[in-house]
């Protein structure tokens, strides 16, 4: 391989070197001979026979230098020895072997690295099978296909696989390199759920054997996933956490298993071979980093619940994301590799545009290059990434646009070079210019952060490649303007002259972020209509007090207590918080993992967003707690969910702490693929008889699997301890009465069928969920004391729903049946009071049995009514101030309290209205002010960054 054109080696200015006389030219004469008796080969990689070494020794002086972030040495000599610094300061003396380079007027940096690249390897589909896809019509060669030896199930997870085994980096993308200032870098493949090893790569020219500074450096994670709807698993962020558990669970058994065997090979059987879980061995022990892709922010929290599930030596790969929770980040303690792919404006030129743009896009483009600032100033150690980003030129242009928003610059330049390396372990190699470390250094014309700095050159392993190439970020200079960075770059008008500085970026009015309203500790709610939905009835003009986030007393003429807050709610009404026994809503990904007939092992709550408006929404309909579910692709579904309507939590916030754990099955049309298209045919099941093996085959397993856990004794040396699976665990917890059961199903023989099943395996059904023909067989559910929550009208959606009549919630209720109405919808969930009212319409329940509907019974079906569901005393402090009878169509929700702390108030929601829509103005003000500037005026749009939708 030739040296790139654009930045190959280049001769010095000022040389002194040896005199080889007439040597070289005879040299020179049987040059093509011996070219031509050498072969190919990679260039560096081998040498011409009795040539004299090269020189190399080299001293740049007259430079300045800066050795380490916030340290200058303003007239400076750089000694260079066999591809070592071997010297730096003011004072070096040059030897007299060494090659001198005149560097005056331009300044030296450690070289660049880059801890998140892909350079040089193969983009390999993360769907691309080893092993007979799922669910899908295929060849049936396909389907017979082996793992290509010993390898992981799932062509996600190839661990074993080393870069430095695949790595060959083509003339192109080293100029690209090196004309960006990059030196080193660090390379994974590209896909999959474990990318394998990464090794850290140097931008010389030749090959691997010459450039590979370090093998196996880290091993690299990701929550890749294939697409919805897709054949393989995990095809929802849910199944790639699940699939990240699974598989260091894996490795940590392996890991056991095979010092057990070697320890005792006569007394044992041979355990199998996984060269995934093998590779994963350093990692579950902490003898090997590991970078974890977060891709976004929440993804950025699973992440960090992993690596704290299973103590890993970790970094997190941020998203960009950052600024929108710096405490989120701060709080997990752990280091951050950050993108800077800061967004374009978006296309706000006239109104029409504006009314497209999602208020949350107009923020992440307008606060994304505040997050490099936000996580210095938190304490967050960070390094850069060009990731994502379209070429590792235009990294600069971010980085300056970050410095103009408060980035301190010593704090941009060791996110460069010594944060990154320190992140990698590899700082005894790179990150500062120091004697003992490579000869790897950046140089620039001038200081790295001014507008039209370019890099000149770049030394890899004390060679020097001069770059004659026009900036790569020469280009993205001019979509900088665009994004609004606030530069004051000086423009020309059309004669020439100078025109004025642009005008910086304009402060935004923002809104309060969404949190508690007030949380005054004791509350005492005077005067109203109190619906208990416990022994006491409603009762008339009465009080209700609340300390510390418990219900104290109810009654009349209660005294407020010092400091209380008081409510006057003469003419209103008061009744617990609503209870959604089925809920999808506040979720940040798909909440189906559709790709198995069985995916116990997934949880909804690896998913729960807390800043989804959704949730305000609810509480405005008077929703104080939801029961977030898996949809119901399969048969066994996920974990689900139990959570509080909070707002300015995190993920981990909104979960309800004790709720009993909970799953979801399903039965019918969806789990059999009736509707799903005639590429989906092959799946097992695809019958309703299918339906209920399936159901029985997994629980039979799970018994096994509990029967397999009870044999083991952790105290008998010779035992190794049985392999955990996370899906038959969840499983075997139903079976032990510690996990309750939904059901989604509509038909009768189905009901029917599930019951029949749990009779056998002697577990109790929490919920029927639908349960439309629940009616036909209410005697039935209520004999097995299952629960029903239902749709209080829904019909004729589908074939198997045709039979659902209004009245069902009523019949099932008179036999005995809990009964709740849940919404299944974000949209209805904000007014499932007047739901709970159709109960009286239809089938002309009481009004008090009605509201039990959407209140203590949904609880019941919980497992949650000892801690809310009705206004008791002891109870968790959820309650709901209406206008008026919640049951009535006139009704509206003034005050919604969760715990004792007010998260709903309509009296000032026209504030908070007003304040979102000033920001909102104001942003889309700056983001047409920013393609006005870049001369587009809205009619051309450019990149548009990541979509942001919450």
């Amino acid at each position: 391989m030739m040296a790139a054109a654009g930045n190959r080696p280049a001769r010095p200015s000022t040389i002194r070197e040896p005199d080889y006389g007439g040597t070289m030219k005879s040299l020179c004469a049987l040059l093509p001979a011996l070219l031509l008796l050498a072969g190919p080969t990679w260039a560096g990689e081998s040498e011409l026979p009795n040539l004299p070494p090269p020189l190399d020794v080299h001293a740049l002086t007259g430079a300045r230098v800066i050795d380490a972030p916030g340290h200058v040495i303003d007239a400076g000599t750089v000694l260079l020895r066999d591809g070592r610094i071997e010297a730096v300061g003011p004072d070096v003396e040059v030897p007299a072997d060494a090659r001198v380079w005149d560097l005056t007027g331009k300044t030296i940096y450690a070289g660049f690295l880059d801890p998140f690249t892909s350079v040089g390897l193969p983009e390999k589909k993360a769907d691309d099978s080893r092993g007979p896809r799922r669910g899908s019509r295929q060849d049936d060669d396909d389907k017979k296909k082996p793992l290509r030896g010993p390898a992981h199930e799932l062509p996600t997870v190839h661990a074993e696989t080393n870069a430095a085994d695949e790595v060959q980096v083509d003339d192109e993308t080293l100029e690209s390199w090196r004309g960006a200032g990059f030196t080193t870098v660090l390379t994974a493949l590209p896909t999959g759920i474990f990318r394998g090893s990464a090794a850290l790569l140097n931008l010389g020219d030749g090959g691997p054997r010459e450039n590979l500074a370090r093998q196996q450096v880290a091993q690299v994670l990701s929550f890749d996933h294939s697409e919805r709807r897709s054949n393989q698993y995990p095809a929802s962020a849910m199944g790639a956490v699940a699939t990240m558990r699974q598989t260091l669970l894996d490795a940590q058994h392996y890991r056991m298993t095979w010092l057990a065997y070697r320890s005792s090979p006569a007394q044992r059987r041979r355990p199998e071979v996984n060269r995934a879980l093998a590779a994963l061995g350093r990692v579950v022990g902490r003898n090997r980093l590991v970078l974890v892709d977060s891709d976004d922010l929440l993804g950025l929290v699973r992440a960090t619940s992993v690596v704290e599930e299973f103590d890993l030596d970790a970094v997190l790969v941020g998203s960009g994301e950052e600024h929108r929770h710096v405490d989120w980040v701060r709080d997990t303690g752990l280091p951050v590799i950050l993108p800077v792919n800061f967004p374009d404006p978006p296309e706000v030129g006239d109104e029409g545009p504006a009314l497209d743009v999602p208020t949350a896009r107009l923020k992440e483009w307008y606060r994304a290059p505040e997050t490099p600032h936000l996580l210095h100033q938190a304490g967050v150690p960070f390094a850069f990434t060009a990731h994502k980003l379209e070429s590792p030129g235009e990294i600069h242009g971010k980085i300056r646009e970050a410095v103009k928003r408060g980035l301190d610059p010593d704090a941009a330049l060791e996110a460069l070079t010594l944060a990154p390396a320190r992140l990698l372990g590899v700082d005894d190699l790179l990150g500062t210019i120091a004697p003992g470390k490579l000869a790897n250094l950046t140089i620039t014309d001038g200081d790295l952060f001014a507008e039209k700095t370019k890099v000149v050159e770049v030394w890899i392993d004390g060679r020097r490649y001069e770059n004659t190439k026009k900036r790569d970020d020469d280009k993205s200079d001019e979509k900088d303007e665009k994004k609004g960075a606030g530069d004051a770059k000086k423009k020309r008008d059309k004669d020439g002259d100078e025109a004025e500085e642009d005008e910086e970026l304009a402060e935004i009015p923002w809104a309060p972020a969404p949190g508690p309203i007030h949380s005054p500790g004791t509350i005492l709610i005077r005067g109203a209509t109190l619906w208990t939905q416990g022994a006491q009835g409603t009762l008339e003009d009465a009080d209700l007090l609340v300390r510390d986030g418990i219900i104290r007393e109810l009654g009349h003429g209660l005294k407020a207590p010092p400091g209380a807050h008081v409510v006057q709610a003469d003419g209103r009404h008061v009744t617990p918080g609503i209870v959604d026994a089925h809920s999808h809503s506040a979720t940040a990904e798909a909440v189906n993992e559709g790709t198995r007939a069985v995916t116990s092992e997934v949880r909804v709550s690896d998913v729960m967003d807390p800043d989804s408006p959704t949730l305000y929404r609810l509480l405005a309909g008077g929703v104080t707690t939801a029961h977030v579910l898996h949809g119901s692709a399969n048969p066994i579904g996920g974990q689900s969910a139990h959570i509080k309507i909070v707002l300015g939590v995190t993920p981990a916030g909104l979960l309800v702490p004790g709720a009993p754990p909970s799953i979801k099955f399903a039965l019918g049309e969806n789990v059999k693929q009736s509707n799903w298209g005639e590429d989906y045919t092959t799946r097992y099941p695809q019958t309703r008889m299918g339906v209920e093996q399936v159901i029985r085959q997994s629980f039979l397993a799970a018994r096994d699997y509990l029967e397999r856990h009870a044999r083991y004794d952790p105290d008998d040396a010779t035992q190794i301890p049985p392999r955990r699976d996370l899906q038959l665990e969840a499983l075997g917890e139903i079976l032990e009465g510690k996990r309750l059961l939904h059901c989604h199903s509509y038909r009768q023989d189905e009901i029917l069928m599930l019951l029949h099943v749990a009779d056998e395996f002697g577990f109790r059904i929490a919920a029927l969920q639908h349960v439309l023909e629940g009616y036909k067989v209410a005697p039935e559910i209520a004999r097995y004391g299952a629960g029903a929550s239902t749709f209080s009208d829904w019909w004729a959606y589908k074939f198997e729903v045709y039979d659902a009549i209004p009245y069902n919630g009523a019949l099932m209720h008179q036999a005995g049946v809990v009964v709740s109405f849940n919404s299944d919808s974000s949209e209805l969930a904000r007014r499932l009071n007047l739901e709970a009212a159709k109960a009286v319409k239809y089938g002309g329940l009481s009004p008090q049995d009605a509201l039990n509907f959407v209140t203590l019974n949904p609880a019941k079906q919980l497992g949650l009514e000892g801690r809310l569901g009705s206004l008791e005393p002891g109870k968790e402090a959820d309650f709901v101030l209406w206008s008026g009878d919640p049951l009535s169509t006139r009704t509206v929700v003034d005050e919604t309290w969760v715990k004792g702390v007010l998260y709903f108030d309509r009296a000032r929601d026209p504030e908070r209205g007003q304040a979102l829509s000033a920001e909102r103005e104001a942003l889309i003000v700056a983001a047409r002010a920013a393609e006005k500037k870049a001369g587009k005026d809205g009619k051309k749009r450019g990149k548009k960054g990541k979509e942001v939708t919450r």
